[in-house]
C-alpha cells in the first residue's frame, strides 16, 4: 500500500468535512462539496488529489449559475 499523505485522524477529517457541506450548502458554495470529499476519504494517498481535479468545473458551473439567475425586473 501507498504512504498516506494526510495524517490528521478519520473521524476529526470526518468532522470537518460535514462542517463544511453544511457551511457550503447553507451559502450556496457547491465547490465545497469537491473539498470535503478530498478531506473525508478513508485512506488519503498520493492520487488522491485527483478528485480536486473537479473543482475548476464546479467553479466554472457555479459561475454560469450565478449569472443566470432570475434579477427582479428581468423578464
Amino acid at each position: 500500500m501507498g504512504q498516506q499523505i494526510l495524517p490528521v485522524p478519520l473521524p476529526l477529517r470526518l468532522v470537518a468535512g460535514a462542517a463544511l457541506v453544511a457551511w457550503g450548502a447553507r451559502t450556496n458554495r457547491p465547490w465545497t462539496l469537491v473539498v470535503a470529499m478530498f478531506m473525508t476519504q478513508a485512506l488519503v494517498q498520493v492520487m488522491t488529489p485527483a478528485v480536486l481535479a473537479a473543482l475548476p468545473a464546479v467553479l466554472r458551473w457555479e459561475g454560469r449559475a450565478l449569472s443566470m439567475r432570475w434579477r427582479p425586473g428581468s423578464t
